[in-house]
């Protein structure tokens, strides 16, 4: 799961797509904290978010609002066929996309 760059990572952000008891242990023997919501089957669920972060929890939508749009200006397919040549394309064009951006303002 956290492969590279594990012991950089402090804190992860996600959706109720992980809520997973699992993965959170997980995390939290990796010393990463999960700031993950959870399904609503309880109103022990319920509680779990009302207490969550808003603030670090509101980063992963501004994350996925940049994702979003880079993905509508390059679309969503990277070509290279290894992880580091997609890594450095992803890289790329977020910087195209954030110069763009700079010049447009």
């Amino acid at each position: 799961m956290l492969e590279r760059n594990s012991e950089q990572v402090e804190i992860l952000t996600a959706d109720k797509g992980y809520d997973s008891a699992e993965f959170r242990e997980y995390l939290r023997s990796q010393d990463v904290r999960p700031v993950i919501k959870h399904r609503e089957f309880s109103s022990l669920d319920r509680a779990h978010n009302a207490r969550l972060d808003d603030e670090i929890y509101g980063q992963r939508v501004v994350v996925e609002s940049i994702f979003a749009a880079v993905k509508q200006r390059f679309g969503g397919t990277l070509r290279a066929r290894t992880w580091f040549g997609q890594f450095r394309e992803l890289v790329l064009k977020a910087a195209v996309f954030n110069l763009c951006s700079t010049l447009s303002h």
